[in-house]
């Protein structure tokens, strides 16, 4: 019997997560008709202390745990490469893409699967300037300006020209939460068009201040991916006028694959959303590595790997060990029954202009210097 790990973080602002990347990681191995296996647990909090992490992997593997997926951050995983190389084993980085990886890292046992996060934020910008807006106020939740959405959204904008002339974060403390310096930035320079990053119930915070303000029905705004978490976006009130957004995947995507975790997520009485998907992913490159029993071949085998996901062809980059996947090009709207908020999807992105950005970013994260200060959550897990 195939042993697997699977690392669990918490989260109170998705608090059905754990469960979601077990249900999707059993789904999908099922669907790829593996039966043969065990899924050994471990929680690991918030993904806050390497140390634990590093000693649940080590016990894991200890056990007998061939391969080992988990939602952490990318230098957790960087600080887990040479346990896994030591031990012969696989792990592979579930990742919401809202971090970078360390200028210089070369992976080699590891192996990510992200959702793209601040590529979505890189090509934004130039999106907007297609639509005209190249002059923006931006705002962050207090939560998100400490992972790496407002770099890349800025890196965006500086490479199309535009520009960033006001920015704006959002407390801390719910009870301090304030929009007015940005609505009366906005109010006094007409024209500025809005960048938005944000999540959970920051995201219902954010829009009903923005609906109590009817400058801002008149705003072209654009967001950054987890903004249009369909969970908490159907939550949400509208904020007064449609939000551009790039998305990795829908629940409306249609596609006989989409269609199949769908249904695969419902006969386990969960509704199929971002986490699931990326457990489901991590199944499918599972079910490839078990094709071997050999480390190096197993590693062969992952490289350059390309295959069919709910959000189409996803595609192991054999020199980053990354999924290349596509973007979706949406809008946020307002759902006509509810008065809430609904995801839109108009179609997948210019993938030309998706591959430039992801080039680009590689040559910034290549290219970093000084030190990047950030949050040790991994992204969305909070008490």
């Amino acid at each position: 019997m195939t042993q697997i790990g699977l690392l669990l973080p918490r989260s109170a602002m998705y608090p059905t997560m754990n469960f979601d990347l077990v249900d999707g990681l059993k789904a999908s191995l099922a669907h790829a008709g593996i039966t043969d296996f065990e899924i050994k647990t471990a929680g690991i909090g918030l993904g806050t202390s390497d140390k634990e992490i590093y000693t649940s992997c080590e016990k894991m593997i200890f056990d007998g745990v061939e391969v080992i997926a988990g939602y952490v951050n990318p230098s957790t995983a960087e600080m887990l490469q040479p346990l896994f190389e030591n031990a012969n084993a696989l792990f592979l980085e579930l990742s919401p893409g809202y971090q970078l990886h360390s200028p210089g890292y070369k992976p080699r046992n590891n192996f990510a699967i992200t959702l793209d996060g601040i590529l979505a934020c890189r090509t934004l910008p130039a999106i907007a300037a297609n639509n005209g807006d190249s002059s923006f106020a931006f705002t962050c939740s207090f939560f998100d300006a400490g992972f790496r959405a407002p770099f890349s959204f800025f890196n965006g904008l500086t490479d199309v020209g535009s520009q960033t002339v006001f920015n704006h974060a959002i407390q801390l403390r719910k009870a301090d939460f304030t929009l007015e310096p940005l609505t009366e930035y906005i109010k006094a320079h007409p024209g500025t068009a809005l960048m938005v990053a944000s999540c959970g119930d920051m995201v219902t915070d954010l829009f009903g201040g923005m609906e109590a303000e009817p400058i801002y029905a008149g705003v072209s705004a654009y967001a950054a991916p987890f903004v249009a978490e369909e969970t908490w976006l159907s939550k949400s009130p509208y904020p007064g006028a449609d939000i551009t957004v790039l998305v990795p995947w829908s629940s409306t995507l249609h596609s006989e694959s989409n269609d199949a975790f769908i249904a695969a997520m419902k006969k386990k009485n969960r509704t199929a959303n971002l986490f699931s998907l990326l457990s489901w992913e991590a199944g499918q490159m599972i079910a490839r590595a078990l094709q071997t029993s050999e480390i190096a071949d197993r590693i062969a085998l992952l490289e350059n790997y390309s295959f069919v996901s709910p959000r189409g062809q996803v595609t192991i980059n054999a020199d980053t060990h990354e999924s290349n996947a596509p973007l979706y090009l949406a809008s946020i709207k307002e759902n006509d029954t509810s008065g809430m908020c609904v995801l839109e999807v108009q179609g997948e992105a210019d993938s030309k202009l998706v591959a430039d950005n992801r080039q680009k970013l590689q040559h910034e994260i290549e290219n970093a210097e000084g030190p990047f200060t950030s949050w040790f959550n991994a992204y969305g897990c909070l008490e």
